[in-house]
């Protein structure tokens, strides 16, 4: 017998723990009656239906968890708002991405101080299910974001050109580094 501690999730409700194999499900439920839409910032308690989405989790000991979400559809209060139905903001799930915000965290932990091939293999170990391209857009979502201040890019002084040919006379590449 094993006990598994379900990880907290504000705002919602955990209806059932589904575990006699892998990966353990997790079902959590919104709580909320109202939220605020993205377009306009009305509040809105007006519910037009619920939606499900699946989500990877950090794994739990040796076991990988798998969350399905249930969040609500509201309706804009706001007439000339151009967001008729807008979906629950779930600050743990961002909107459009696979894994929760801690399952993210972990694997840009991870890439920063490796390859994205070692990620895969690290992540796989733990049991989480990522690709070396996922790893790559992470990457790259994050450092433009991190890059995004308000200094101004500097200009380059020393910059590295390298070209090549996937396949001669059809697909081309060029590399830029600044050195």
């Amino acid at each position: 017998m094993s006990l598994f501690s379900v990880p907290e999730y504000p705002g919602m409700r955990v209806t059932l723990v589904r575990g006699t194999d892998q990966p353990v499900q997790v079902v959590v439920e919104s709580v909320a009656h109202r939220a605020p839409c993205p377009a306009c910032g009305q509040w809105s308690a007006q519910i037009h239906s619920q939606y499900t989405r699946h989500l990877q989790e950090l794994p739990v000991g040796s076991l990988t968890v798998a969350v399905e979400l249930w969040v609500h559809r509201f309706v804009c209060p706001t007439p000339t708002c151009s967001q008729h139905i807008f979906c629950e903001r779930v600050p743990w799930a961002p909107p459009h991405q696979r894994r929760t915000t801690m399952c993210t965290a972990r694997l840009l932990a991870w890439a920063w101080d490796m390859t994205a091939v070692a990620t895969c293999r690290v992540a796989a170990a733990e049991g989480i299910a990522v690709s070396r391209s996922t790893i790559n857009r992470l990457l790259v979502r994050t450092a433009a974001v991190a890059g995004g201040g308000d200094d101004p890019p500097t200009a380059l002084t020393i910059i590295g050109v390298d070209d090549w040919a996937w396949k001669k006379g059809q697909r081309y590449g060029t590399l830029i580094v600044d050195l």
